[in-house]
């Protein structure tokens, strides 16, 4: 898994975070939908450019929906839909 980290000092967190399960969710509907692992193994693949975050005293981790959604799509684009009338 990425590593998770806390944001800098002065940085603001990004405003779209949300954990895999609720991402996962989000992508129900469209004709690619993945599950928690994929999205997990996809932000591992790509450690350099997405940052996780946990909040103290939580064991979830928090990603920017916004680069999930940048991973879904290149994921995608080698994949089947399943669904083809969407």
């Amino acid at each position: 898994m990425a590593i998770a980290q806390p944001a800098p000092a002065g940085e603001p967190l990004p405003n779209d975070l949300v954990t895999y399960e609720e991402a996962v969710e989000m992508f129900r509907e469209c004709p690619y939908p993945t599950s928690v692992s994929t999205l997990k193994r996809l932000v591992r693949a790509a450690r350099h450019r997405v940052t996780t975050y946990r909040r103290p005293g939580s064991k979830a981790a928090w990603v920017s929906y916004t680069d999930l959604m940048e991973l879904h799509r290149d994921w995608a684009a080698g994949q089947e839909p399943s669904d083809p009338a969407c």
